[in-house]
């Protein structure tokens, strides 16, 4: 679960850049318009890809996006399995159309452990996330955290755009 909790910073960050310049279509799948690869999918793909090399090697990645995967030889019951949906919703991402995001599942032998969803809102009064949002300089000059604010705005957030899933039914 904190795997997720960890990567969900990591997706935000990409979601809170300059995404409109990531429109472009850089491919359609087997010729249906309706489905179509963004640069903003590739990037959370990598995104996806790199976060298991560092945080989680003894995971594996199987995303939609994958393409060093033989999906025949994939066997999902077998170790811990991070499901990704790099960007669910290309084709309104890449016409400027609301309700997009990300998703991805956590398999551990085949069963569900926690689910990451985030639905990225586009409205002209989108939280533009920056390092000093949540900061204040105290009398010496330093920043310092609000943590009150921080977890005000992630609760609110996660009302409207974040939902995280634990299956607590195998924990130990």
């Amino acid at each position: 679960f904190m795997i997720l909790l960890n990567l969900t910073g990591r997706v935000c960050s990409a979601f809170s850049s300059n995404i409109s310049s990531m429109r472009t279509v850089q491919k359609v799948k087997e010729n249906l318009v309706r489905d179509v690869v963004t640069e903003l999918d590739l990037r959370l793909h990598e995104i996806s890809k790199e976060f298991i090399l560092e945080r989680y090697p003894s995971c594996k990645l199987l995303s939609e996006e994958s393409q060093d995967i033989e999906m025949e030889k994939v066997n999902i019951l077998d170790g811990e399995w991070l499901v990704v949906d790099p960007l669910d919703g290309s084709n309104n991402f890449a016409l400027g159309l609301p309700n997009y995001g990300y998703m991805a599942a956590l398999l551990k032998n085949g069963d569900f452990s926690a689910l990451l969803h985030y639905i990225h809102r586009l409205s002209s009064e989108r939280f533009k996330i920056s390092p000093f949002d949540f900061s204040h300089k105290d009398s010496k000059g330093n920043l310092k955290f609000i943590e009150n604010d921080y977890n005000g705005f992630i609760s609110r957030m996660k009302t409207d755009t974040l939902s995280f899933v634990k299956n607590n039914i195998n924990d130990n």
